[in-house]
């Protein structure tokens, strides 16, 4: 599975080619999804079309959905043999169409890369490393950290923007394609 995030509320749609294998012999792929903070886990389930697994959600369905960042699993199963092809993690966002409060989208990193850049302009609370109460101990990143920390995030920032255009289907950002001709 190559998505890394989906807006609960859409609909899910895959279809899975697995030569090893094919639904037509049987084999039923799975998908569980198991949240990594609250959220009750679910598991998605294919139907055979031919040789392939077409894996399928309405709109209504996702929309039960929490949002949150999962942990997901492949496997398939033919009677009593499971096998694990795949795992990864995938952000379910919040559906925006029927948002009653203000929604942050951006990514944690996008979230840091953001506060620290306010912090390095000035224009945010000052950026505490440590405090101590009884104490009255303060300790403060230095801007050498700042800066450090802040190419960090832009860099996980440029990597979370690339992997989105690329499952959009779109080209590198860091690839400048040319045509030769005559003019």
């Amino acid at each position: 599975m190559d998505l890394t995030q989906f807006i609960i509320g859409d609909t899910w749609s895959q279809t899975d080619t697995l030569s090893d294998y094919p639904a037509s012999a049987g084999w039923v792929l799975k998908t569980r999804f198991v949240y990594d903070g609250a959220g009750t886990a679910f598991t998605l389930t294919s139907s055979a079309s031919g040789d392939n697994h077409v894996t399928t959600a309405t709109a209504a369905a996702t929309a039960a959905w929490t949002a949150g960042t999962c942990t997901w699993v492949q496997f398939v199963e033919l009677g009593p043999v499971q096998t694990t092809i795949g795992q990864g993690k995938i952000v379910l966002q919040p559906d925006p169409r029927v948002a009653s409060t203000a929604l942050d989208l951006r990514s944690a990193a996008q979230v840091g890369l953001d506060n620290v850049r306010a912090v390095l302009r000035g224009t945010a609370a000052a950026g505490v490393l440590s405090y101590s109460i009884a104490g009255r101990t303060l300790q403060r990143y230095s801007i050498p950290e700042l800066i450090a920390l802040e190419s960090k995030l832009a860099s996980d920032v440029k990597q979370e923007q690339r992997a989105a255009d690329l499952a959009a289907g779109l080209g590198d950002r860091n690839k400048v394609y040319v045509r030769l001709g005559r003019a």
